[in-house]
């Protein structure tokens, strides 16, 4: 495919650009694997069964369409597609056949985008591929496909494409106030306060497809599994069904940090076994769980846990915010570890907390700025400064958990005694019984908890393969049915919580022995929970 005119543009935009802008051009291979998944079996579908010459006519009625299509190197590639099936059913070739199809299936092109010179462009490439009247033919709106939806008509057979990824935490004039509201008159609910521009896309295309038809949008990895895109999963979910999946644990688009995927749907279809890529390997879609779609590519082994309940009937899990963290900065103290005032609290961070120990006082950590030994609260001049932040503190020092995000596997030590104040963003766990904190710990530190947890969640994480659980997503973790062998792990936990630490902690008896008795607690089998727990091990933070 020639589109040196498209090349051209894309490296004349500066790195700062597209980062601002959201902007990450498709390579090549990333275009094929778009057309191969939405395109052609499109294509077949409309195609099967029809006489050559009733085939060629119905393929010109085909209606493509990328919803931000840029310099068009999806629409290109879409271009080259149909004109090769449509010299195929003329049994032709060489360039002027190719030539001449190509100006034929034209028309059948339909594109938007922002950026009119990039828009230009793609008219130009069109021209020098197949003349004038090409470039003329094809559907072209200078427009943004989420706030003007009159601009592209819908009805189309395939969508296809790579929109921007952009948050609007990350870039504030993504959605204004008055954007959020035109939006919310088609996605209705789906709409979150962070949802990425991204995940909309998928939901503005499904509207856009004809009944039966298919999409492919390459995606960020978190929409399979962030909060604020539950609503646009739900949606889509409801109307279309996921037949391919796409993800690279590399980042694939120059200047870009985010891990992409690219999601392949087909609409008014059942939900079947997804097709997973590079490789044919196919695999359940659990209802509405699209993180579970990123877990073969990340080498998370797959578990079947019998459960019984949930975590949040045990426990309250409560996630802080901003306001304590800015709240309580005037008031942390450097501490002796071995002789903390008693109107001081500890106060842990998440780069304190490992699988069952808390450093606190033998780790430096990072905290507003500053590196600190032993960073404690003082309670007294918090409470003369502001009561409702004492009042936050005295809720907060009581016996329970203290759970980390971002780790490779759930990160939670208990606080027995009920001393230590959690910083943003760790989660508190606080057992609605005190002596079952044990049996609370045993559930995070299981290993088919974090494997559960981390095919869920998949994606949602700084980076690939890590766990970023919200304090709601924390509360819905499953809890053992095994009573009895969930007795047992708490117990083995609460001996690898108060086992001597040292430098050969990486695999010791307590750890390993609490891992078994996790994994009898969930059900699994020998050969099952053998390899959870390998995997589990590999990932474990070694107890230094």
């Amino acid at each position: 495919m020639s589109d040196d005119a498209a090349a051209r543009h894309e490296r004349a935009r500066s790195r700062e650009e597209r980062r601002r802008q959201g902007v990450y051009y498709t390579p090549e291979p990333l275009v094929a694997h778009l057309l191969d998944t939405a395109l052609e079996p499109a294509l077949d579908d409309l195609l099967a069964g029809l006489a050559p010459d009733e085939a060629h006519q119905r393929l010109l009625t085909v209606r493509v369409c990328d919803p931000t299509c840029g310099a068009g190197r999806v629409l290109l590639g879409a271009a080259h597609r149909l004109a090769a099936r449509l010299t195929a059913l003329r049994g032709t070739g060489g360039d002027d056949a190719r030539r001449a199809a190509l100006a034929e299936v034209a028309g059948c092109l339909h594109g938007a985008d922002v950026d009119p010179d990039a828009l230009a462009v793609l008219r130009a490439s069109l021209a020098e591929l197949a003349g004038p009247a090409a470039a003329e033919a094809t559907h072209l709106a200078h427009a943004d496909a989420l706030l003007d939806p009159d601009a592209l008509v819908g009805g189309y057979h395939v969508v296809v494409g790579n929109p921007p990824f952009l948050t609007p935490l990350a870039a504030r004039s993504a959605l204004t106030r008055e954007d959020a509201a035109r939006v919310r008159c088609w996605a209705g609910e789906a709409l979150a306060p962070y949802t990425d521009i991204s995940a909309l896309f998928v939901l503005r295309g499904l509207d856009l497809l004809a009944p039966g038809g298919r999409l492919a949008l390459v995606q960020p990895q978190s929409v399979l599994a962030a909060r604020d895109a539950a609503g646009v999963r739900a949606a889509v979910t409801s109307r279309a069904a996921v037949t391919d999946f796409w993800a690279s644990d590399q980042a694939v688009f120059e200047d870009a940090r985010v891990r992409a995927c690219v999601l392949t749907l087909h609409r008014d279809a059942v939900q079947g076994r997804v097709r997973h890529h590079p490789g044919e390997e196919t695999t359940p879609l659990p209802e509405g769980e699209w993180g579970a779609l990123l877990a073969p590519s990340l080498g998370m082994p797959r578990v079947s846990a019998r459960v019984a309940g949930r975590l949040g009937d045990l426990a309250s899990c409560a996630a802080d915010f901003r306001d304590q963290y800015y709240g309580i900065v005037d008031h942390v103290r450097e501490v002796d570890p071995a002789a903390v005032p008693p109107d001081h609290a500890p106060l842990v961070t998440s780069g304190l907390l490992d699988a069952a120990v808390c450093h606190w006082g033998t780790r430096p950590v990072r905290f507003a700025r500053r590196t600190w030994t032993a960073p404690a609260v003082d309670l007294t001049t918090l409470g003369a400064a502001d009561p409702k932040l004492a009042a936050w503190a005295k809720r907060r020092r009581v016996p329970k958990i203290l759970l980390a995000t971002q780790g490779r596997v759930l990160e939670a030590a208990a606080d027995a005694e009920g001393t230590w104040l959690p910083s943003v963003p760790v989660i508190s766990v606080v057992p609605h019984d005190s002596e079952r904190i044990w049996h609370v710990l045993a559930v995070l530190l299981a290993p088919p908890i974090t494997a559960m947890a981390a095919a869920r969640y998949a994606g949602t994480a700084l980076t690939p393969g890590s766990l970023k659980l919200s304090a709601r997503q924390v509360a819905d973790l499953p809890l053992p049915a095994h009573r009895e062998r969930w007795d047992a792990a708490a117990e083995a936990v609460r001996r690898w919580h108060f086992a001597p630490s040292g430098d050969d902690r990486h695999t010791p008896l307590d750890v390993t022995e609490a891992a078994r008795r996790g994994c009898e607690a969930y059900g699994l089998e020998r050969s099952e929970a053998a390899a959870v727990t390998r995997w589990w091990l590999d990932r474990v933070t070694p107890r230094t």
